[in-house]
């Protein structure tokens, strides 16, 4: 894998990322190994990147989120994962290149895409917003009201 964690309750359990959006799970102590990968049903835009970025929640590491055209997340150490976001990529198949997790507010997420784009949700997904374009607004407006030139 590209990258890897460790468990901090249990330092013998290391995940990790694989490419194109797998993720791994090796106990070093006994050598037992899992892996899996988030699914978007098929669809092109929920695709990945070669190194698909992935956390382990800093209030809970049984909780792993990863993002590719959409932020997955299982709540049982990386198996399950869901579609936790709608499609966040401008392009077809744009994908996640940066995810974390404020480490002071469970839940909490900001993630970057290979586009450019840069997105957070303060309530653990339940909204999304475009940081992108709340700055763009706010320029805007800025500029229209003459108080930048």
């Amino acid at each position: 894998g590209w990258g890897g964690r460790v468990e901090p309750a249990d330092p013998a359990l290391v995940d990790c990322e694989s490419q194109n959006g797998g993720m791994g799970r090796r106990n070093v102590a006994t050598g037992e190994t899992g892996w899996s990968r988030p699914s978007g049903g098929g669809e092109v835009r929920t695709g990945v990147n070669w190194n698909t970025p992935f956390i382990l929640s800093p209030h809970n590491s049984g909780i792993h989120t990863s993002a590719g055209g959409r932020v997955f997340r299982s709540v049982s150490q990386g198996s399950g994962a869901r579609a936790i976001s709608d499609i966040l990529t401008t392009t077809e198949r744009g994908a996640g290149s940066a995810v974390t997790e404020l480490h002071f507010s469970a839940g909490d997420l900001w993630v970057g895409t290979d586009g450019g784009g840069l997105w957070y949700t303060p309530d653990g997904a339940a909204t999304w917003i475009d940081l992108c374009a709340v700055v763009t607004d706010l320029i805007g407006g800025l500029v229209r009201a003459g108080t930048v030139s």
